[in-house]
């Protein structure tokens, strides 16, 4: 039986990036850098267990666009049933998400089981043309929830109301 420290300990004659241990799962930061760098499009990620939020890139060349939904607040989820598109419904902020593509019917299914890391949009200007049978998401619109209507007056706290005009109070 090994001790930690034998199974730990750095073996001899072996190069210091054997020794790295990968990680279990790379990061999706990781694989769309190393995507774009290969010149290859990947439409999304599946993962083989379930997963607790979902990565939605709607614009590769932008990385302030990315957006984390939990899939715990996923209401419900709509297909054509062809893999042109994919509608999700959540009770957060932003209650749509709708996935416009081809080739999504892999897709559709592991997103019902939660087992897709992120999905992200091609962009036609980072990657070339893609052949017709691979998947493929053209499109990404997401909806937010109507903004609530500014309380009234007589709706508000006693803080939030107005100082009456006209009338100095000290």
């Amino acid at each position: 039986m090994t001790t930690f420290e034998e199974k730990y300990r750095k073996k001899q004659g072996l190069p210091d990036a054997a020794l790295a241990t990968p990680a279990a799962h790379p990061s999706p930061a990781m694989d769309m850098l190393r995507a774009a760098a290969s010149d290859e499009y990947k439409a999304y990620n599946p993962m083989p267990h379930q997963e607790l939020e979902l990565w939605i890139r709607p614009n590769a060349a932008n990385e302030w666009t990315d957006v984390y939904l939990p899939y715990s607040y996923r209401n419900h989820m709509i297909s054509d049933g062809h893999g042109f598109v994919i509608s999700m419904h959540f009770s957060t902020p932003i209650i749509v998400v709708t996935l416009h593509g081809r080739d999504l019917k892999e897709l559709v299914h592991l997103l019902s089981k939660r087992q897709i890391e992120w999905v992200m949009e091609y962009d036609p200007r980072i990657w070339p043309e893609l052949p017709p049978d691979k998947p493929c998401i053209t499109g990404i619109e997401i909806r937010h929830a109507p903004r609530a209507a500014k309380k009234e007056e007589e709706d508000a706290l006693p803080s939030e109301k107005k100082a009456p005009e006209g009338r100095a109070t000290h």
